[in-house]
């Protein structure tokens, strides 16, 4: 399937660092909910493949921090239970 974006692919695959940022809440409040909601579509739809560097269970979440501390964490850490 082919996509025609209405904003940058960089600002889509950043969109943490943008919701968090309030210069896009103030005059446009629903941006965050938009970007998100693009971002979990193509999730779903297999466009966007975030890479899982390692998984940790709860009784890791502090060697996961230490290697988010120090730098070691390649792509995307997850937790579970």
């Amino acid at each position: 399937m082919k996509y025609t974006l209405a904003r940058s692919p960089s600002t889509l695959l950043n969109a943490a660092c943008f919701t968090s940022n309030g210069a896009y809440a103030i005059p446009r409040p629903d941006y965050a909910r938009e970007t998100q909601e693009d971002l979990d579509r193509m999730a779903r739809e297999g466009f966007v493949k975030p890479i899982i560097g390692k998984t940790y269970g709860f009784d890791e979440i502090p060697q996961a921090l230490k290697d988010i501390d120090e730098r070691r964490a390649l792509g995307k850490l997850v937790l579970t239970p």
